[in-house]
């Protein structure tokens, strides 16, 4: 049901980032948040405490429209069904990579990456819950997670910097498209600093997609500047 409804949405986000925003997407956006977060972002601790985190966040992956999740144990899970016939409560296994693209995770959710200790990779592509708060509720991520994309975001904005430079272990940093940002090289300056250890690009917008075919010239023309 999410994932048809979310599809709806998102041939409508297209049309906004494209155009000039109205009110009515305003309230589109704003609704569906409220449908989001009531259904399927609330945070369950009695469910964590039966199955453990690790499940009980691919659970709320799966739920809210998640592309996949990559297991310790090297299996990918890609929908809620597939988890549930595969993993059994007892299953020692950890998250190590996500991809949350197109998802409808918000704040509230983030709260079930308490205590996952094995994730490293994290994709936060064409998003349009997640927010500047969302990337300060990466905290319990700081010691496992090395590579992070967000992509096509219009509310990440210049003071997700803060936030960004306390993930101390990121190795790797891909960002592109997040019109909120007001001051694309300054913010790239301040993750620079912040992060010496980590390769960091920030493309200028030059096509519609994920950045990729700039992400190297990036990194090294920045470097330069």
């Amino acid at each position: 049901m999410l994932r048809r409804c979310w599809h709806c949405h998102h041939h409508v986000r297209h049309s906004v980032y494209r155009q000039s925003r109205t009110i009515f997407d305003d309230i589109r956006m704003a609704a569906t948040k409220k449908v989001a977060d009531y259904f399927y972002n609330s945070y369950d601790e009695k469910r964590v405490a039966e199955v453990g985190p690790d499940l009980a966040c691919a659970e709320w992956l799966m739920k809210c429209g998640a592309t996949s999740v990559r297991l310790s144990d090297g299996r990918v899970v890609d929908s809620l069904r597939q988890l549930k016939s595969v993993i059994k409560p007892d299953t020692p296994v950890l998250i190590n990579a996500i991809d949350a693209s197109d998802s409808a995770i918000s704040e509230s959710g983030f709260a079930y990456f308490k205590g996952c200790a094995g994730i490293a990779t994290l994709k936060l592509n064409f998003c349009d819950f997640v927010t500047n708060d969302c990337i300060r509720r990466l905290e319990p991520l700081k010691n496992s997670l090395t590579d992070l994309e967000i992509v096509t975001n219009g509310n990440i904005s210049d003071q997700a910097a803060y936030w960004l430079v306390k993930l101390t272990n990121l190795r790797r940093l891909h960002l592109y498209f997040l019109p909120c940002v007001h001051d694309r090289t300054g913010m790239l300056r301040k993750l620079k600093v912040g992060l010496p250890q980590c390769q960091i690009s920030f493309p200028k917008l030059d096509r519609v997609g994920y950045g990729y075919g700039s992400e190297k010239d990036s990194a090294a023309g920045e470097s330069k500047s």
